[in-house]
């Protein structure tokens, strides 16, 4: 049996939600916070980051970034409670990749966490090798279908947007497929779903970022993102392959939208490389 690590939730990630009352829109509301979920241990903490949660009644499927490690050719989650030490802090032996955690609510408050990644980083050379982030999740009949930002270890980190699929057989449930058996997500091409445009002012000239997904009843996914357009620093010369580096102007960024079709290429809409906010 695969060891997962089970913590009760006491600190650091925060759940929230809204008092049970109807809002108006002059209504002045906070959030209240709920429960604390556990990220680290003494003297070996890390975060958790663009977490992403998929409810299913009872059940809570927990996605987020995190920070990995390799070990004996395995990766640990770099806050293995078991083993504080499994993991130092070395950039050669890290990679940043999408996690997962499961909370079945009749059966109380402690979570499962996966200890190996749910998605991994691509092959070397490829342009999502090295840092992968900001999943957002949408179920489609038996496949789920991951979309995630990334970078390459290439100079010019350009984020960009990719789509990996996990297909649960008949009667299996999510948390089987991604806890007992430890499957993964299979990227759904080696290409970027959605890239910088890299020409003209637009606002997602040089980076696509920060997935959000929706199904729509025709089939057709429609996808929200980040966009940013920047120029050199101290210049308005286009940053072209450089790295987005402190320094660099942002001149724009925005929230934008696109239509998916089945096979997720891109539906042409008037609004394209339109920001909406």
């Amino acid at each position: 049996m695969k060891r997962l690590a089970i913590i009760a939730c006491s600190s650091v990630v925060v759940a929230v939600c809204l008092a049970g009352r109807q809002l108006r829109a002059d209504d002045e509301f906070q959030f209240t916070k709920t429960r604390n979920i556990p990220a680290g241990v003494a003297g070996n903490p890390v975060m958790f980051w663009d977490p992403f949660i998929l409810r299913d009644g009872p059940k809570v499927h927990l996605f987020f970034g995190t920070v990995f490690c390799q070990k004996q050719g395995r990766a640990h989650v770099s806050w293995n409670p078991e083993n504080p030490g499994d993991c130092a802090f070395r950039d050669e032996d890290l990679f940043f990749a999408i996690g997962y955690g499961f909370l079945d609510e009749r059966q109380g408050t402690a979570i499962q966490f996966r200890p190996t990644p749910v998605l991994y980083p691509g092959k070397p050379g490829s342009w999502d090798d090295y840092y992968v982030e900001t999943p957002a999740l949408v179920r489609k009949s038996d496949t789920y279908y991951l979309f995630y930002s990334a970078f390459p270890r290439a100079a010019a980190k350009r984020y960009q947007i990719g789509a990996a699929t996990l297909q649960v057989g008949s009667g299996e449930s999510l948390e089987d497929a991604l806890l007992r058996d430890e499957k993964t997500f299979e990227r759904f091409s080696d290409e970027p779903i959605l890239r910088p445009s890299r020409t003209g002012l637009h606002f997602d000239r040089d980076n696509t970022q920060e997935p959000s997904i929706l199904l729509r009843n025709n089939g057709q996914f429609e996808l929200y993102y980040l966009g940013i357009r920047a120029t050199k620093a101290n210049s308005s010369d286009q940053i072209g392959d450089a790295p987005l580096i402190d320094g660099s102007q942002f001149q724009e960024i925005g929230f934008g939208r696109v239509l998916l079709d089945e096979n997720l290429q891109r539906v042409p809409s008037t609004n394209d490389h339109q920001p909406f906010l």
